[in-house]
């Protein structure tokens, strides 16, 4: 390896390297490094050229170092982590795995990550790769958790939902980044860059061309938190849902309590909106159809006996033909 005090090397570049290993020696103050260089004969005799020298390079390397972490955010934790046993990393596998097929916009990373923590485990314990059709899907999510990990401007373009909806495309100091309980969806969370104001949330699986900026990093504020009020909501499930809900290991259920009719009930915390209803939980209880129903809180059920009586409504009236092409 080349000397860094060597001359093949330009004087700029032998100055970085020999201010890198100072500076790695615990030499903090600027009078030590100014020294340290100015003995290699690489800084200005005159103290304040010596002194602007050494405070414009310790910037390159900053920047540098900036550049480096991008790239390197797995392995920043590298010798850090604790020792999991073969269990632990067999159950971490799973969950892992289950994230990997469902989770939206993460699946290569995921598949990757559950391969590698494997990957000192006996033959028999290994288990089979992940489809290479679930591995082909785009992964943004990854470039988004470098953003946050280095506090690195992110910009993306959101994906078009609707007939006249447009590509937007965003500038965001990521915040957070959690997954949805109930759809395993990744919701990345954090400050619009471009138009100030709320905190802006955005499912990874509606996000494209996910690319890192350049500039400083940015400060996520003291006060930043995702605790949303919830509200605790009671669900009872008969006929076929009530055997999937028993049997589906659904994490956000409580366990459920078995009725005297044979139905079971189970209690779910749900954030509420803007209008104090914890609504959320509504597209979920709906795809149960019949089987499902909301025990309480009373606002809630009657909000969803409202939506039931314009679905029927729906249902009982005949359609509108448009020919295709038209717009309503």
């Amino acid at each position: 390896m080349t000397d860094p005090g060597s001359t093949a090397l330009p004087a700029p570049i032998r100055r970085l390297l020999v201010l890198a290993g100072l500076r790695g020696n615990a030499s903090t103050e600027t009078a030590d490094l100014i020294q340290g260089l100015q003995d290699g004969q690489l800084a200005p005799e005159d103290p304040q050229e010596a002194q602007a020298t050494v405070h414009r390079d310790l910037a390159v390397l900053d920047e540098l170092a900036r550049l480096a972490r991008q790239d390197r955010t797995s392995d920043d934790l590298a010798g850090q982590l604790p020792v999991l046993s073969t269990v632990d990393i067999l159950a971490a596998q799973d969950a892992l795995r289950l994230l990997a097929r469902r989770g939206g916009g993460q699946h290569a990373r995921l598949a990757q990550v559950a391969d590698r923590l494997g990957s000192g485990l006996p033959q028999h314990l290994r288990a089979r790769p992940v489809p290479q059709s679930v591995l082909s899907r785009p992964d943004a999510l990854h470039v988004a958790r470098q953003a946050w990990a280095t506090r690195t401007p992110l910009q993306f373009e959101t994906v078009p939902v609707g007939f006249r909806a447009q590509r937007q495309t965003i500038t965001l100091h990521v915040y957070s980044i959690e997954t949805a309980p109930d759809t395993l969806e990744a919701i990345i969370t954090g400050q619009d860059v471009v138009r100030p104001g709320a905190l802006r949330s955005f499912q990874a699986s509606r996000i494209v061309g996910a690319r890192l900026l350049d500039g400083p990093p940015y400060d996520i504020p003291d006060e930043f938190s995702l605790d949303i009020p919830t509200q605790t909501v009671t669900l009872r499930f008969t006929g076929e849902a009530r055997f999937h809900v028993l049997t589906g290991n659904h994490a956000f259920l409580s366990e459920p309590t078995i009725n005297p009719d044979g139905s079971i009930d189970v209690d779910t915390d749900v954030p509420v909106d803007q209008g104090g209803l914890p609504t959320d939980i509504l597209p979920w209880v709906l795809g149960w159809g019949p089987d499902a129903e909301i025990v309480s809180p009373a606002p809630l059920r009657t909000h969803w006996a409202t939506l039931l009586s314009r679905m029927a409504g729906n249902a009982h009236r005949s359609p509108t033909i448009f020919v295709r092409g038209d717009v309503a």
